[in-house]
């Protein structure tokens, strides 16, 4: 169960992609659901009646949360006449399964130190991706075109010709997840190993600074900066190290910025002064028009939403927004806008019910991580761990009122609050 749920983990922070034939299933989402029917299986016949959905009295607030929001989804199936796409439903439910099957394991130090680990490589894998983006974007547009799917692929070609460059995984989510595995090591037993932390602060700040995201960028700045702050005070970061990193930092801005001018002819320091003003003004100003079109959605399905999955359906598109297919480089043609806010998005897609289930859900993970960080009597990994995941949940809670999530993020989410519930416990509990 532990190595599913480090699977599903990452799968759940890295672009959808095509498995190469002849492979089954056909795509990493059906790789997810396959995992979770697989790892409910393996659980039902090894603890029967034991396990933690089936025994009400070891239920806390989170599961009744995560229980209503479920439910809230299929009120919003059954009260709208079609399913226009069904990912999002076989996401979400692959990962309630994953959150309470994830809470039948209780990880030792070890596991948990080989989590943190694994999704730092992660980190530092998709942060690399980026940066290969500005060295060959012919062959990274042509790996992305052949390999992922959907909006991901899309964006990867089209975002790069409009003078950004789109991470291949939620980087913004999972960049905490690197710092805390070099946190574990010892930077003076090998080359290797200060290699690894060298190169992978610069990737991580170089590839968030390349990107030319604002907002992802801030997000970035402001976990880092409460990340290091909480490390120097259970002692886990020296002041030393906070020095060494700080001028790593400064460097890979230096070059970040240059780069991306160089490259893009255009970087964050543009972006901040306003260079671009109808980049840089006109379309962000433009999240209140997607704002007001995801609340009429609201509005005519007040109490169980549009549908689940429904939202690219039921809004119109801006004929002034024309983006070209990744097939089609010649054609432009009209889309529906993301709401820019994964709130309104829940609120138009599930109605009042949906959106107050899945805000109890976000409100109760943050509250438990809140107090673990806190907490006391934790032995010295799960200090650190619940520092990880405090900070990359911080990112999530305020990255996704101005973003929204991809429909795989849903998983890396209750993952969090399974492992927020289980995995952390006090010394004396």
């Amino acid at each position: 169960m532990y190595v599913m749920t480090v699977v599903m983990a990452i799968l759940s922070v890295i672009f959808v992609f095509t498995l190469p034939d002849p492979l089954r299933p056909k795509t990493s989402i059906g790789a997810m659901n396959m995992l979770a029917i697989a790892a409910l299986i393996i659980t039902l016949f090894v603890k029967g009646k034991r396990t933690v959905f089936l025994e009400k009295k070891r239920w806390e607030a989170i599961h009744y949360a995560v229980t209503a929001y479920a439910i809230a989804v299929l009120l919003s199936l059954l009260f709208t006449p079609t399913i226009q796409d069904s990912t999002p439903l076989r996401l979400l439910f692959s990962g309630v399964i994953m959150f309470w099957l994830s809470q039948e394991i209780t990880p030792t130090e070890r596991y948990k130190k080989l989590f943190i680990h694994i999704l730092g490589g992660v980190a530092l894998c998709i942060a690399l991706l980026s940066l290969l983006q500005v060295a060959a974007p012919g062959l990274m547009n042509s790996i992305a075109e052949k390999y992922l799917r959907g909006r991901a692929a899309y964006g990867i070609t089209i975002e790069f010709s409009r003078g950004r460059l789109l991470h291949w995984g939620v980087l913004v989510f999972i960049f905490p997840f690197f710092y805390s595995s070099s946190l574990l090591l010892d930077w003076k037993a090998r080359v290797w190993t200060l290699l690894y932390v060298v190169g992978g602060y610069a990737a991580m700040l170089g590839s968030m600074i390349i990107s030319n995201f604002r907002g992802a960028f801030l997000v970035f700045i402001g976990a880092t900066i409460a990340y290091v702050l909480y490390a120097r005070h259970v002692g886990y970061i020296t002041a030393k190290k906070v020095y060494y990193i700080a001028g790593l930092f400064v460097v890979a801005l230096i070059f970040g910025l240059i780069i991306a001018r160089s490259v893009l002819g255009y970087n964050l320091l543009d972006r901040f002064l306003l260079r671009d003003s109808y980049r840089d003004v006109t379309e962000t100003l433009g999240r209140i028009t997607l704002f007001d079109q995801a609340l009429t959605v609201f509005q005519s399905y007040p109490f169980f939403g549009a549908g689940y999955g429904n939202y690219y359906s039921v809004v119109w598109p801006f004929p002034h927004m024309q983006y070209f297919s990744i097939f089609d480089q010649f054609e432009p043609y009209p889309v529906p806008i993301a709401a820019h806010n994964e709130f309104y998005t829940v609120l138009a897609e599930t109605g009042i019910v949906g959106f107050l289930s899945f805000l109890l859900v976000v409100c109760l993970i943050g509250t438990r991580l809140y107090k673990l960080m806190f907490m006391s009597r934790l032995s010295d990994i799960d200090k650190l761990f619940a520092l990880t995941l405090g900070t990359s949940y911080g990112t999530i809670a305020t990255y996704i009122w101005f973003e929204n999530m991809y429909p795989q993020n849903i998983v890396y989410l209750l993952l969090m609050g399974a492992m927020a519930t289980h995995w952390i416990k006090s010394k004396t509990s």
